[in-house]
């Protein structure tokens, strides 16, 4: 979000122009109550009507979208994490130590031989 607040001194009922762009999303305050904004040069600048006398003016703007972004971001993450903490559950660790041949390096055949009796053991309790 963001918030521009500053004083003005109206000399006379006048319009104040701002080099701000008028888009959706802007809000405008004058001594704290919310007041309409109209616009300038071809709807591309915001002005604000004023009475004589000094007033605060504060603009602030929440982009359009960002609410919303912001939750399916969340939602996202959550979802990103709830599927990590469910593969972490359901998971078999595979014990390669058994699979490792003397050099170090893993024995495909081992590995599979490993797999295959897990499986079977799986499938033994099941029944």
């Amino acid at each position: 979000q963001t918030d521009i607040r500053f004083t003005v001194n109206a000399k006379s009922n006048d319009i104040l122009f701002t080099t701000i762009p008028a888009e959706k999303g802007w809000t405008v305050y004058v001594d704290g109550v919310k007041t309409d904004y109209d616009t300038a040069l071809n709807d591309a600048l915001m002005t604000v009507k004023l009475s004589e006398g000094e007033h605060v003016v504060e603009f602030k703007f929440f982009a359009a979208g960002l609410g919303t972004g912001l939750i399916l971001t969340v939602i996202g993450i959550a979802v990103f994490v709830g599927m990590i903490l469910i593969y972490l559950k359901i998971k078999k660790p595979v014990k390669l130590s058994k699979a490792v041949n003397n050099d170090g390096d893993i024995d495909k055949d081992k590995t599979d031989a490993i797999i295959e009796s897990d499986i079977s053991e799986e499938s033994e309790g099941k029944e």
